[in-house]
This record gives structure tokens, sequence and C-alpha cells, in this order.
């Protein structure tokens, strides 16, 4: 399946669909296929709908608070060049008890992360984080190693909070790059019983220098990402 042109709202619940359908036939393959250039990310101005934030249809584990009294919050944002405004949306929503931010690096540009703090520094600020040890380091292009650390927070706040709560729920924000954000889809996949994926969709997508924008495009990557199936099945 190749995501590249396709919104997030429909290609994870398509990916959903795939991978629950060829995950126990190992006879069959499924690949993701993406083209990522992040700086292209920044040519183009969204207009994000923020008014009615709701986790992606597919992905709303233990999304009606009243239904888990005791439950836990945990909020894991991926960061990325997006409006401030979305995840401070998404957080009033979820109201987590505490948040992780995992910001890309290694980067193409190495300063890429610190650009992000500075971002973002007004809404941590706002709602008081002061958890330097909370902030999580991922390649930026090895979606992978986000889902291997995900996956590791998960089960190590599932494994802490025991004792007081089996309803601990993992929400994760998509302000992330397409690639990266595959990896959310795989921890959305694995542990579909805990985990609420936010996403913001865009009601307007505007290019200010066609130009510039094809000339950037041009750099873009195009990655493979193998998720289920055997490469040599005897049958």
């Amino acid at each position: 399946m190749d995501v590249s042109s396709l919104p997030r709202a429909f290609y994870f619940n398509i990916g959903k669909a795939l991978f629950n359908k060829l995950d126990k036939d190992k006879s069959k393959n499924l690949f993701f296929a993406v083209s990522e250039n992040v700086t292209i990310y920044e040519q183009i101005k969204k207009t994000p709908v923020i008014d009615n934030i709701e986790p992606l249809v597919g992905f709303r584990s233990l999304s009606s608070r009243e239904s888990n009294l005791d439950r836990i919050n945990i909020l894991i944002s991926l960061m990325g060049d997006q409006n401030i405004d979305i995840l401070r949306s998404i957080y009033n929503h979820f109201q987590p008890s505490d948040m992780f931010p995992v910001l890309p690096f290694p980067s193409k540009d190495p300063r890429h992360s610190d650009y992000l703090m500075l971002k973002y520094h007004e809404f941590f600020t706002e709602k008081q984080f002061t958890e330097p040890q909370n902030i999580t380091y991922a390649d930026e292009q090895n979606p992978f190693e986000l889902y291997r650390i995900v996956s590791n927070m998960i089960q190590g706040h599932q494994a802490t909070f025991k004792p007081i709560s089996d309803h601990v729920c993992f929400g994760i924000a998509l302000l992330t790059s397409k690639l990266l954000s595959l990896g959310a889809l795989l921890v959305g996949l694995e542990y579909n019983n805990c985990v609420t994926i936010y996403n913001v969709s865009s009601a307007n997508y505007e290019i200010e220098d066609a130009t510039v924008f094809k000339q950037i495009n041009e750099g873009s990557e195009p990655f493979l990402l193998w998720i289920t199936g055997e490469a040599y099945n005897e049958n």
C-alpha cells in the first residue's frame, strides 16, 4: 500500500484492515510504501480543523472517560512541524496524567529537535511540563525504531501502574512526518486495546511557491516497510 498521497484518516484504517486480513496468512506479504521529504512540509500551509477533536476511527481504545473511572491517560506526542494549537487541543481533549514528547533525532537537520522545542516552548510552559527525562528521541527515518521505543514505553507504564489500575490508555498525537506516523500505526495495530491515536485533518492546503515546491520535491526519498509475511515461503 502506497500511503504517499493518502490522508492519515484513510490509510490508518485501510492499513488496519489489510493487516487484520493478512496477519495470519503468511503466504502473502504486506508492505507500506511512502515518499518522504521532511523539508517539503514547511512549504505547505495548512488550515487545521481543531473545533472538534476526536481520535481516529478504529483507534479509539478506552476513549470514553466515563467508562473507566480509574483510567490513567498517558500522552505520547510525536513532535513535528504542526500548529501548536493542534497539540493544545489534543492535550485538552485527552486530559493526560503525564506527557512524553518524542523528537526526531537523528535528523537531516541536526537542529530540528532544538527548533521544535523552541516552537512548543509556550505550550510546555502553559502545561507546566518540567520533566526533561520524559523527552525521547527517535530516528527521523526509522519508523521501526519509533515502534520499538513507544512499545517499550507502553509495556513499562503498564507494569508500573498494574498495582493501581488495569486501565492505562496511551494517546498518540500525530504531529510528525508521514514516515514516522507509520511507526505509530504499527503501535496502534499491536496495542489496539490500549492505544488512542489523534490526528487533526486540514480543511485547506496552500503552496506559496510552486517552483520551489517542485525543486524540493526532487529530493524526496522512497521508503518501503515490510510489515507481514515470510520472505521465503516454501508453499
